[in-house]
């Protein structure tokens, strides 16, 4: 019996429980749509900063590919300490932070602040619901109880609900329900309880067991999502693992990779794609496949389910999640301890 197939096996090694957590993404979404997001925005803006770091960030990051065909205003996501010059008070500041005390994300609102910008804070508490409460920042409460990388899918259905409350984007709550059916088909074609045999993620989890994950994926389409496999690889698989975005990976690192010797090869090259890839992409990506096959056993592609949009970034979001846990048991180690993140935040309050 494969491991992935064992399913005591898989508790003893997923301790705290973090394939269950993925698995129960759906009804995290379901649960986000009944959230209370009540807010009033008086002030005129040309865009939006979405402050944060991690899955936080990756959400501002969706954002992008989401809207970059239909919004006029501009989005912006800051991963850092400082904001840009060009940002002021012209646009809306959103403060997001899981835990509330995302150090950099504080440090953001403050430079907010000092411009007289509109804010909004999204958290779970800490330090952020304590300032939104002081100076009477517009709130919105994130659900507690999560590792902040397996909160993505309420952070994100709370962050489409705030910019829809404020008239930014359209109503997509109809889609976010679409979302969550479509996650649950995904569980039970892809999920623990599906045999290897049968199952895509299970097979492909053995495939880069002992690699190095390469991931490529396409700008302002599959970008966010590509990152989001990245991610968690590295936190839940504690991987290295390495992202590149068409077309720009065939302006440089296509002459590197195309260069290896298929024996020894460290790498294994995971392509996301999409139904919406315009045919110049298309051909660019098999032309790309064409020129790495002599270095590589296998290329890997996945492909997204759903109908719109947010269904596709939510099923790329959960077949990360699922595959990022799947190679953790496979490698004998617990998915949810970030040892290395838990120093350097220690070592960061000396």
């Amino acid at each position: 019996m494969s491991y992935l197939d064992n399913l005591e096996y898989i508790k003893e090694i997923d301790k705290a429980g973090m394939l269950s957590c993925v698995e129960k993404a759906p009804e995290h979404i379901l649960n986000a749509l009944c959230f209370d997001v009540s807010l009033e925005i008086k002030d005129e803006y040309d865009g939006i900063v979405i402050s944060g770091m991690g899955g936080s960030a990756i959400a501002g990051d969706m954002l992008i590919d989401l809207f970059c065909d239909s919004l006029e205003k501009r989005i912006y996501v800051n991963r850092g300490y400082r904001l840009p010059s060009f940002i002021g008070k012209k646009m809306l500041f959103l403060a997001i932070s899981y835990s509330g005390n995302t150090e950099e994300t504080l440090a953001a609102l403050g430079e907010a602040e000092k411009r007289g910008m509109p804010i909004i804070c999204l958290s779970s508490g800490g330090k952020l619901k304590e300032i939104a409460e002081k100076k009477k920042y517009p709130f919105v409460s994130l659900p507690l109880g999560f590792e902040p990388r397996a909160a993505f899918y309420s952070i994100f259905t709370l962050l489409i609900r705030t910019l829809e409350e404020i008239s930014f984007i359209p109503s997509l709550s109809a889609q976010f329900r679409e979302a969550a059916e479509e996650l649950k088909k995904l569980k039970n074609d892809l999920g623990s309880q599906k045999p290897e045999k049968e199952n895509e993620l299970k097979k492909i989890a053995q495939q880069i067991k002992g690699k190095i994950p390469v991931i490529f994926s396409s700008n302002l389409l599959t970008g966010a999502c590509g990152l989001r496999l990245k991610n968690q690889l590295n936190e839940n698989s504690k991987l290295v693992a390495l992202l590149s975005l068409f077309p720009e990976i065939d302006h440089n690192e296509i002459v590197g990779f195309a260069g290896l010797e298929k024996n020894g090869n460290p790498f294994s090259v995971i392509i996301l794609r999409d139904p919406e890839e315009s045919g110049r992409l298309k051909k660019r990506i098999e032309i790309t496949k064409k020129a790495l096959k002599p270095a590589f056993e296998d290329i890997i592609e996945l492909f997204p389910k759903g109908n719109t949009k947010l269904s596709r970034f939510f099923s790329f979001v959960f077949m990360a999640d699922l595959l990022s846990v799947y190679v953790a048991i496979l490698n004998g180690v617990n998915p949810s301890p970030v040892d290395a993140i838990s120093r350097l935040k220690m070592e960061l309050k000396d």
